[in-house]
């Protein structure tokens, strides 16, 4: 009988560990990604809920991914310790850099950006259709809400105007 082998050396388990170290490099990534487009665009926050939730999601996958490919099926719990430290790591060293260029995209691409929401304005301003503005630009909707709020003085939300 021919018993498998199913104890791993020291530096099997360490290789393992460095790769699971690795997985922090495309986890930091993700988020810089994410950072880098929230300071793009102005995002909703239910958006930037499902962003934030994002990373832990991936992360989980890629833990699975390495654990099927490498760790012969079998979870260890340092694989998600090194993917942590691997994380922290790139916050701590390749982040700065990593947006610093991404920054000086983001200034290239934002005369072509214009250039599209110019046309994509024009474009706008040709249709039959209204788009409605921002309550904050539009001084006068602001002040018939509150002629009207001030014509029912019964009403009790009235009172603290």
């Amino acid at each position: 009988m021919i018993i498998p082998d199913t104890y791993d050396t020291v530096t099997q388990e360490l290789c393992r560990f460095g790769g699971a170290v690795l997985l922090g490099l495309p986890l930091g990534l993700l988020t810089d990604t994410l950072r880098f487009l929230r300071r793009l665009w102005h995002h909703p926050r239910p958006l930037e809920a499902a962003e934030d939730a994002l990373v832990p999601v991936c992360a989980a996958l890629l833990l699975i991914v390495y654990t099927d490919t490498f760790g012969n099926g079998v979870l260890r719990g340092y694989y998600a310790a090194g993917a942590l430290i691997g994380w922290v790591l790139y916050l701590c060293s390749l982040s700065r850099p990593v947006m610093a260029v991404l920054s000086r995209t983001a200034r290239v691409l934002r005369v072509p950006a214009g250039l599209v929401r110019r046309g994509f304005a024009l474009i706008c301003k040709n249709t039959p259709f209204t788009f409605v503005e921002s309550s904050k630009n539009d001084k006068g909707g602001q002040k018939n809400t509150q002629n009207r709020l001030h014509r029912h003085p019964r009403r009790v939300y009235n009172d603290y105007m």
